[in-house]
């Protein structure tokens, strides 16, 4: 499901891949709608890059940014885990 593109290693004069998301799977693995992630995405609370097409697509730091800023209490969108 995960898209694949290759990015210059400029100091090793390599290729390094960098994984990304289209809408559909980040929301998947936020736990979100799609909607959501767009909506997020539009009020800067998740960084979207853009592709060929204009399609928004996630890299995986992006994706795990985001992950952890909602475990922060001060995060208007803070999300409270239950004690067992």
């Amino acid at each position: 499901m995960r898209s694949c593109i290759y990015l210059v290693d400029e100091y090793n004069s390599g290729m390094l891949a960098q994984t990304e998301y289209l809408v559909r799977e980040a929301a998947e693995l936020l736990g979100l709608s799609p909607d959501t992630v767009r909506r997020y995405s539009s009020r800067g609370l998740l960084r979207p890059s853009r592709r060929l097409g204009n399609m928004l697509v996630f890299s995986e730091q992006e994706i795990q940014r985001y992950q952890v800023s909602r475990r922060k209490p001060g995060n208007p969108h803070f999300v409270k885990r239950d004690a067992d």
